[in-house]
């Protein structure tokens, strides 16, 4: 079943969500599923990737950031990696009390900055049980020779992509994006994690990724795809991230209890 969301935080703008629930099962383990960089919920990979995790009997919930999407907010004053991570608690918080949800068993997945931004919560939220990271960006979003100097002397970058025509951020995305970094989080991880890279990935590279999983304790699994950054693309390599994904999940949260205390 498919239910759009309306969901409260504390900043008081609403996140929009879409929540995916098997069918005939009182009680189910959930993965919240994030978004990359100027991205939104009904992507395809993400799409996807709710559907094969409802069919195996985990609960979904797929979020727009704010400022993002159809979430409260707009790009310019509120989409920003702090405002992300703190998105994520707010719907931790209404996820652990929510009927139908194990709150024993809830993990995150996230895609690009997605990816960082599930890590980072999965090192600060108790809650979450299981993190997988794909294809996750490590610090600052990449650029072209002089596209920062750019940024920095205007003040604005404009980006577009073909849900999202015109998005304008502010050179203060860039600055707070710097003040995090894959390299400080992945050490801090107490939780069964899975990395995924894209050999073909021009975007996040393969040394970057195959670096957080060697910083992340165990257990930690590593896969690698020949693929791009946008493997939406390509529908082999969709179906092995997805089937692998799933998997992971099926593992670390099929294991524990179904029981709410």
């Amino acid at each position: 079943m498919l239910q759009s969301l309306r969901l409260p935080t504390g900043s008081g703008l609403a996140l929009a969500g879409l929540l995916t629930t098997p069918e005939n099962k009182p009680t189910y383990p959930l993965v919240i599923l994030l978004h990359g960089f100027t991205g939104w919920k009904e992507e395809k990979h993400i799409e996807t990737l709710a559907e094969e995790l409802a069919r195996a009997g985990i609960a979904v919930l797929r979020i727009d950031a704010p400022g993002s999407g159809e979430s409260e907010g707009t790009f310019e004053n509120d989409y920003t990696m702090t405002n992300y991570i703190s998105a994520v608690e707010d719907v931790l918080a209404w996820a652990q009390i929510s009927p139908g949800i194990d709150p024993e068993r809830i993990a995150i997945w996230g895609h690009s900055m997605g990816g960082f931004v599930a890590l980072a919560s999965a090192v600060r939220c108790p809650a979450i049980k299981a993190v997988c990271c794909c294809q996750p960006s490590s610090g600052p979003k990449t650029m072209q020779p002089g596209e920062r100097e750019a940024w920095e002397s205007t003040g604005w970058q404009s980006f577009s992509n073909e849900h999202f025509q015109n998005i304008r951020l502010p050179y203060s995305f860039y600055l707070e994006r710097e003040t995090y970094h894959a390299r400080d989080e992945a050490p801090k991880l107490h939780i069964p994690s899975l990395f995924i890279a894209g050999t073909n990935d021009r975007s996040v590279s393969l040394e970057d990724i195959r670096k957080m999983a060697s910083l992340a304790p165990e257990p930690t699994e590593y896969r690698e795809f020949a693929t791009t950054h946008g493997y939406h693309k390509y529908p082999e390599a969709l179906n092995d991230i997805t089937a692998a994904t799933v998997e992971f999940f099926l593992k670390y949260l099929k294991a524990t209890s179904t029981t709410k205390t």
